[in-house]
């Protein structure tokens, strides 16, 4: 034995603990690559998400607004089906 205990062998031991978790960490089938790229993906999903309830509170609103409106309904009858009376001559133009 040496005279200062044996600690001059522990300097060995942090590289191999070190290199031991990096190898658990990058080769296993779930590794820390992985939990970043879902990470990525699920903020994406997220922010779709958003994006769709907004989507869905603009609809809720126009929808809303035909509901309630007979005025509302003539126009979007017109615009979007080319809806007209009988009196009136209607011209298509693309």
């Amino acid at each position: 034995m040496s005279k200062n205990g044996g600690k001059n062998r522990g300097w060995i031991f942090y590289p191999i603990a070190v290199l031991s978790a990096l190898l658990f960490l990058l080769l296993k089938s779930n590794n820390i690559v992985r939990w970043i790229q879902a990470g990525f993906t699920i903020a994406g999903q997220e922010k779709e998400m958003e994006e769709a309830r907004k989507n869905i509170e603009r609809m809720d609103a126009r929808l809303d607004g035909l509901e309630n409106s007979l005025d509302s309904v003539e126009t979007f009858a017109r615009e979007n089906f080319y809806f007209s009376d009988s009196s009136e001559d209607v011209y298509l133009t693309r």
